[in-house]
């Protein structure tokens, strides 16, 4: 009789650190195939409507909730919730000396992955807004196909109704603007090459756990910290994807917490600042960085300056956009859509800045 084999080790549960609260248990997260990390810094307010939101999604997930630099009834009011709707929970009080939100996604990052070892997509959003209820299974199919994934952030239709009706109509423009850029390199970069627009927003990102590790994490940053890390996943070769289809809304209040964060760009507008999105550019730079030789560069995110060196706004150029964009529709090769192209810069190049609004060329026969 053969002896008998040797019964393999069983692997250590996962122990949270001192002052994590786990529900229903360490044990249950340890089995979840995904995570969803949420930082929440006073927002007893609306944290409930953002778990009511991700609650019915966490089929085999787990959500860890990071209540950082609090002084209300965040977290009480989080695990009241919690215990109630029977959520996969696991909650950690931590005040930050420094790095704000970036400091609370990358503790909770980690987090996630010392309690929930099994999870291969770690997505995150914010405390103060509420996923569509395929949102969680949107991000898992895009990350099936992709390293990172930006989901697509709306806003809440009844806190946009209260803004004033020129924020309103500016906020048109913008979004138009913006459908036109990403129109433009769809078809000046049809293989992403170029690393497309960096619409990063924290309330909507998900990533594979190795290409978050490979990546670096979050860097504890007061602001920015989402964009900061989808230029990195680029810079290493990772595969970044949009999913305009997974959506979670996000808040118009004009008071925050990240300092240079939406709120912050909300109470701009309001004040009367012409404020765009850092990631918009003006015609100018988005050609011209698709016309330079070897292997096209993501423009560098716009730097606010005020005064008379402050440039132009990018929404000056919405009608030399929206006729560029028509006119590369029109071109039937790559080839053609790069002459235009360089055509184009250099005629607005020749042109008096009062003048540059609009275009004046013609397609390539």
């Amino acid at each position: 009789m053969s002896p008998r084999a040797p019964r393999p080790e069983p692997s250590p549960r996962p122990r949270p650190p001192a002052g994590t609260i786990c529900l229903p248990s360490a044990a249950a997260l340890a089995a979840a195939e995904a995570a969803v990390i949420v930082p929440a810094c006073d927002e007893a307010e609306l944290i409930g409507r953002c778990l009511a939101a991700l609650g019915p999604q966490l089929d085999r997930a787990a959500l860890v909730l990071v209540v950082n630099n609090t002084t209300d009834a965040t977290a009480e009011t989080a695990l009241a919730f919690a215990r109630e709707a029977a959520l996969p929970l696991a909650l950690a009080e931590r005040r930050f000396p420094r790095g704000g939100v970036g400091a609370a996604r990358r503790f909770g990052f980690a987090l996630a992955a010392r309690l929930c070892p099994q999870a291969e997509v770690l997505a995150t959003t914010d405390a103060d807004g509420a996923a569509a209820p395929d949102w969680l299974a949107r991000m898992r199919a895009a990350l099936a196909g992709a390293d990172a994934v930006m989901g697509r952030i709306e806003t809440f239709p009844e806190e946009a109704r209260r803004l004033p009706p020129a924020y309103r109509r500016r906020q048109r423009r913008e979004a138009r603007y913006l459908g036109l850029s990403l129109a433009f390199e769809a078809l000046m970069d049809p293989e992403g090459r170029a690393g497309g627009i960096d619409l990063a927003g924290g309330a909507n990102l998900g990533f594979r756990a190795e290409a978050y590790r490979r990546a670096g994490g979050f860097r504890r940053l007061v602001s920015n910290e989402d964009r900061d890390l989808v230029a990195r996943c680029r810079a290493a070769g990772l595969r970044v994807a949009r999913a305009d289809d997974a959506v979670v809304r996000a808040s118009l209040r004009a008071q925050g917490r990240a300092p240079a964060g939406m709120a912050a760009g909300v109470a701009a507008r309001l004040a009367g600042q012409d404020l765009v999105d850092s990631a918009l550019h003006p015609l100018d730079v988005m050609l011209a960085r698709h016309l330079r030789p070897g292997r096209p560069r993501a423009a560098p995110e716009a730097k606010p300056q005020t005064g008379a060196e402050a440039p132009a706004s990018p929404l000056d150029d919405l009608a030399a956009l929206e006729d560029c964009v028509a006119r590369l529709k029109a071109c039937a090769t790559a080839r053609e859509r790069r002459i235009l192209a360089r055509r184009l810069l250099a005629r607005r190049a020749a042109r008096p800045p009062a003048a540059r609004p609009g275009m004046d060329v013609s397609s390539p026969a």
